[in-house]
């Protein structure tokens, strides 16, 4: 017997038993983070959150995960289409984890960039989260009071899903049209803050800016990321890495730099857009370009604040 034992959940540890048994480790301790995001009910999330701590602890430091995009659907390959899903009452918290884990920045027939959504994907999703039907309301109400008044085709358009909306009617396809409204909404203020300021404007996608500006201008976005439960982080998924340039998608985590679960807003290939794996989790995290992250502390509170 070697005289070197590695402590379990040590870099060395994992790196001499290989890539394999983590990833194992990783699949294996998946189902417990489903139930501590919400999946099971308030009642078994309670419980479930105690365990986490532990399945984390037992993480390497580094966990050598391949890039994110690798876990892609192919958004543009034949008979693919979004997850169809009806909203419906949202007062409970695994009503709201099955609609985030369905929703993607992807639609068929997307009236805008689909690409440069992941950034108000982020932003509805943690709206969901914290708000269930009140943070739908509170995106609805936002992109009424960015809209061109003059706009009558808009007014309609707001009118139906607010009509669909007290019905319990809203669908996949509503909250995609609201996600292409308030994108486009956004890129507008992008597009004359940074001409004002010099900047050439992006082809697509949003500055962090731009987001923090309307989070903090919204009394309940506000609020829900000073909850600290919540940041919007920017990520690398295809390897080109180690620069601010290389990070080119936004996630939403739900918990902390150490939480239990990131949503997603990119199709990914087994249908799950909220992310429990530790071991993939932790990979999101790795693959973030910190000086972009979104969260409590921009809006004068404290991050992570009471989290797992």
């Amino acid at each position: 017997m070697s005289e070197f034992q590695p402590l379990p959940g040590s870099q060395d540890s994992w790196d001499s038993r290989g890539q394999s048994e983590l990833e194992k480790y990783g699949k294996d301790t998946e189902a417990v983070g489903r139930l501590a995001a919400g999946f099971g009910g308030d009642q078994i999330q309670g419980l479930a959150r105690n365990m986490t701590g532990m399945v984390k602890t037992l993480l390497p430091g580094d966990v050598h995960g391949g890039n994110l995009e690798e876990d892609y659907a192919d958004v543009n390959a034949e008979g693919w289409a979004p997850q169809d899903f009806s909203v419906g009452d949202l007062s409970k918290t695994e009503d709201r984890m099955q609609i985030l884990d369905k929703l993607t920045q992807n639609a068929e027939g997307a009236g805008v960039d689909a690409n440069g959504r992941c950034s108000t994907t982020a932003l509805m999703a943690a709206a969901i989260h914290a708000g269930g039907n009140d943070g739908i309301k509170t995106i609805l109400d936002a992109v009424k009071a960015g809209a061109d008044p003059k706009d009558a085709f808009a007014k309609s358009k707001f009118k139906a899903l607010e009509d669909k909306m007290k019905k319990g009617e809203l669908d996949q396809n509503d909250l995609s049209g609201l996600n292409d409204e308030l994108y486009y909404q956004l890129r507008l203020k992008q597009a004359d803050e940074f001409k004002k300021d010099g900047y050439d404007v992006p082809a697509s996608g949003l500055d962090p800016r731009i987001m923090q500006e309307f989070i903090a201008g919204n009394k309940n976005m506000s609020q829900y990321f000073k909850s600290g439960k919540y940041s919007i982080d920017s990520v690398d998924t295809d390897g080109k890495g180690g620069s601010e340039a290389s990070a080119n998608h936004y996630v939403l985590s739900i918990g902390g730099e150490n939480n239990n679960f990131v949503f997603d807003p990119q199709a990914r290939k087994d249908g799950h857009q909220v992310v429990t794996n530790p071991v993939d989790v932790q990979n999101y995290h790795q693959k973030e370009w910190k000086p972009d992250r979104i969260d409590a502390a921009d809006f004068g509170a404290t991050p992570f604040d009471g989290m797992y």
